[in-house]
């Protein structure tokens, strides 16, 4: 199966910036904003994925790429309990608070 790409580069090293709900919203609309060929202020952050556009494929990709950036692993069930950009990035956050108190 052909994973979708961006049209461009999208940086999945590491930030240097704190990572903050508000950070990982931002990346994920940036993202998928290359990935549907649009703009991330077109990217509502609380619409349904399916809603924005989004596949399987895209899913998937998505994952991938949040997994690579965070250094987590998240189980693909993670993008269908929480369906929109917002639900991701809270559990994402919840997920890494939770992992640094450890």
């Amino acid at each position: 199966m052909n994973m979708p790409q961006p049209d461009g580069p999208i940086d999945t090293a590491p930030s240097s910036e704190p990572i903050t709900r508000e950070s990982i919203v931002r990346w994920c609309r940036e993202y998928l904003a290359d990935l549907l060929e649009t703009t991330p202020e077109s990217v509502d952050p609380d619409a349904g994925f399916d809603r924005l556009g989004l596949d399987s494929a895209h899913a998937v990709a998505l994952l991938i790429e949040v997994e690579a950036r965070y250094g987590v692993e998240l189980p693909s069930e993670a993008l269908f309990d929480n369906p929109t950009i917002s639900a991701v990035s809270n559990h994402l956050f919840e997920h890494l608070d939770a992992a640094a108190g450890q």
